[in-house]
């Protein structure tokens, strides 16, 4: 339930970006563009319906390969070694669109990738290495290739397809020496190009061009200027920068207070019908808004150690409604009495109610920019969910939220990261027309104590397309404020997330209150609109896996086959048209020869894990003496140093002693199980030790035995008793005067 609160006393600051008009004056066509997929386990074929050997073309790519892609541009060979990117969506991402249909996002369906960019200097010996998942080289590391920049690619296969080409087709920049280098399909560059942007030729498919290849245009009379004082008063800026520290606080880099170990924003994206109506279609908007992302994150990465990524994305009709609804006053047509500034008050609304989805900010891509104006976000409202008012500065009222717009531009995910980090608090960079800035009347980030203007970084008010990291200002700015406002972000390794609740009819998803739900398709069994069984049906053929013909099948009727040596298979009970929960055998079992063990329905071992990764780098055991360890760490074959590969042992392998591996970790090995463990794989450390604890064990056995039966009172009396015996027996014969003499016989 959303919540709406009034407030005056302390206004929200909001934060224009305007865009200079930096011409492109060059750009060239991709050349001998070539995609190569790292070998793939056996594990990558399980339960799918592929070949072990795929052609090796960009139509056969799986969102989890790992791939290398060269390129020739700029009289260079450019290698991007690169991996998905699991990070850019949440593990229950939707897409809503018009109309109450919404559907996960499956990732296997989005060939998103990130990576680095790589000189040709031995290139081949570290593509060996890292599309082996090697994380960590031996002493060969100062002989591979050098690591230049992010790189973050998006594989456009629907392009390919639209166009009948085998050429694969790709889009994302990356970033080399101080350079930014943008990639496009010709059809997208022709379509956010402007008129004094370089042309492409008509033969080009794709084309790439640098930040460096831009020319400053010389100002007009309606130069473009930040939309900051439009949206508030003086009094209310001066108001508002007594949150923000004094300048000379953020001359000295520290970072402290941004994470130490990496997080996820999780974040709602949504497009109004301008931005899809700009990109012709739904599903050529939602790929812009899924490329911006994934190049956004990457300076996040890089600076503070947090990923962006996506829970939700609601995309609009092309069309744009002819009356305005009241619930999303944001979906309407570009108006010159509509401002961004409208447009973001609306959908700060909007966004307030839904406030439990989980998403950290909310982000809108439009296509009406107010006149130079681009991008607006309020400013550090990183995790709040709900929506605050206040009064603007020509007197209407203001919706307050987790919020940020950004329009349309040639580089748009440089606006969408610069309008991010309002949000996590960044104010902009002073330029040349902020400074002098002094004291508490600066609203501004200087360069240092002694230089004012920074305006060569993305905090620019001013969208500065060389622009390609954060200024130390900044980062302190964002990472002062992360302890207070940053609660929301997750962790990566966390297994539980909190994700707004769909139960949507014509989602796909059977959910509680539906009998089925085939998305927008009827079937024989179902009625697509009401999610309702036919009078006939008694299930759903694609929601259930024991129906058939809307039906339940009969009793031990197979639903799901075993697909390993330690999987289960699964039959139907004749009662249920619900396939049985998918079952493995326990952890442990024996499976096959050379101490092969199930894990996780997996028949392996940790040596068969280490040869199946490392096959091409002649690897073929794990890691001797570091059997207590979980990572995946195998023996380097030229060497006696470990490799530690990306990734953990599988869930279940044996670790320490009677352990199993979990998330990482060794369970219930103990530690003395740890210790026997140890010793069994370190004979030489064992045999001393062992002696020594057997000499101990003797001597101290002995002198329990000599105290315990010298010092007790029964051993005592006993001694008494045999020494006065033996006295008796060697001393002269006496008698008692009462009693008679004896003769001694002899």
């Amino acid at each position: 339930m959303s919540c709406i609160f009034i407030t005056t006393v302390l206004p929200f600051l909001t934060l224009a970006h305007r865009f200079d008009d930096n011409q492109l004056n060059r750009i060239e066509s991709i050349s001998n563009l070539n995609i190569k997929i790292a070998p793939r386990s056996r594990h990558f074929f399980e339960k799918r319906s592929q070949s072990a050997n795929p052609e090796r073309l960009a139509k056969k790519i799986e969102y989890d390969d790992l791939i290398r892609i060269s390129l020739n541009a700029y009289n260079q060979t450019f290698y991007l070694n690169l991996e998905p990117n699991l990070d850019l969506f949440h593990p229950k991402a939707v897409i809503h669109h018009t109309g109450g249909i919404s559907q996960r996002i499956q990732q296997k369906n989005v060939l998103v990738y990130k990576g680095y960019v790589f000189n040709s200097f031995n290139i081949d010996n570290r593509w060996v290495k890292e599309k082996a998942g090697v994380l960590e080289f031996d002493s060969d590391i100062h002989t591979v290739a050098t690591k230049f920049g992010w790189a973050r690619i998006l594989i456009r296969n629907d392009l390919m397809l639209k166009y009948n080409i085998d050429q694969p087709i790709i889009e994302g920049a990356f970033k080399m020496k101080n350079d930014i280098y943008h990639i496009k399909a010709t059809t997208n560059y022709n379509l956010v190009k402007r008129s004094v942007d370089v042309a492409a030729f008509d033969s080009d498919v794709m084309v790439i061009y640098r930040d460096s290849d831009t020319k400053q245009q010389q100002e007009e009379e309606n130069a473009h200027e930040c939309g900051f004082d439009n949206m508030l008063h003086r009094s209310i800026l001066k108001t508002g920068g007594k949150q923000l520290k004094s300048r000379d606080a953020f001359t000295k880099l520290t970072g402290q207070g941004c994470p130490t170990s990496k997080k996820i924003n999780y974040m709602g994206a949504a497009a109004d019908c301008t931005y899809v109506q700009y990109y012709k279609s739904v599903d050529n908007a939602k790929t812009q808004i899924i490329n911006n992302f994934n190049m956004a994150s990457a300076v996040f990465e890089e600076t503070f150690n947090i990923s962006l990524g996506l829970i939700n994305i609601t995309i609009m009709d092309r069309t744009c409604p002819g009356k305005i609804d009241k619930n999303a006053g944001w979906n309407r047509a570009c108006d010159a009495n509509y401002s961004l500034g409208n447009r973001l008050s609306d959908f700060s609304l909007w966004r307030s109610k839904m406030s439990n989805d989980g998403a950290g900010l909310w982000h809108l891509m439009t296509n009406c920019a107010t006149g130079v104006e681009v991008g607006l976000a309020w400013l550090k409202q990183l995790c709040n969910t709900e929506a605050t008012t206040q009064i603007s500065s020509d007197g209407k009222e203001q919706f307050v939220s987790g919020a940020g717009v950004s329009a349309i531009t040639r580089d748009e995910w440089k606006v969408v990261a610069h309008e991010i980090a309002h949000g996590f608090g960044a104010i902009h960079d002073c330029v040349a027309d902020n400074c002098p800035c002094n004291g508490d009347d600066c609203k501004c980030c200087q360069l240092n104590s002694n230089q004012c203007d920074s305006g060569g970084f993305l905090m620019s008010a001013v969208s500065n397309t060389s622009a390609e990291n954060f200024s130390r200002c900044s980062i302190n700015t964002i990472c002062d404020a992360f302890p207070s406002i940053g609660s929301c972000l997750a962790d990566p390794n966390d297994k539980v997330y909190k994700v707004y609740q769909l139960n949507v009819c014509g989602n796909g998803i059977k959910e509680e209150g539906e009998e089925c739900d085939t998305g927008d398709i009827n079937t024989d069994c179902c009625d697509a609109k009401t999610c309702k069984l036919k009078s006939t049906a008694f299930c759903e053929d694609t929601n259930e896996g024991c129906c058939h013909n809307c039906q339940i099948k009969p009793k031990d009727d197979l639903c799901r086959a075993a697909s390993t040596l330690c999987d289960i298979a699964e039959y139907c009970s004749g009662t249920s048209a619900e396939c049985p929960v998918d079952k493995y055998m326990r952890d442990g079992s024996s499976c096959g020869p050379d101490g092969l063990k199930c894990a996780s329905g997996q028949c392996t071992s940790r040596d068969e894990q280490c040869l199946s990764r490392g096959n091409m780098l002649n690897i073929t055991q794990s890691c001797v003496g570091n059997n207590e360890e979980c990572r995946l760490l195998c023996n380097s074959p030229n060497s006696d140093k470990c490799l530690i590969f990306s990734g953990n042992f599988i869930d279940g392998t044996p670790c320490g002693f009677g352990g199993r591996c979990l998330s990482g970790d060794c369970q219930n090995g103990g530690a003395i199980g740890s210790s026997m463990l140890y010793l069994s794989d370190h004979k030489n450390v064992a045999i001393p030790i062992g002696i020594i604890i057997f000499l101990f064990v003797c001597t101290l056995g002995f002198v329990l035995f000599w105290f315990g039966c010298f010092r007790c009172t029964g051993y005592k009396e006993k001694r008494r008793r045999r020494k006065a015996s033996t006295a008796s027996s060697s001393s002269p014969s006496y008698y008692s005067d009462n009693e008679p003499k004896k003769k001694n016989i002899y």
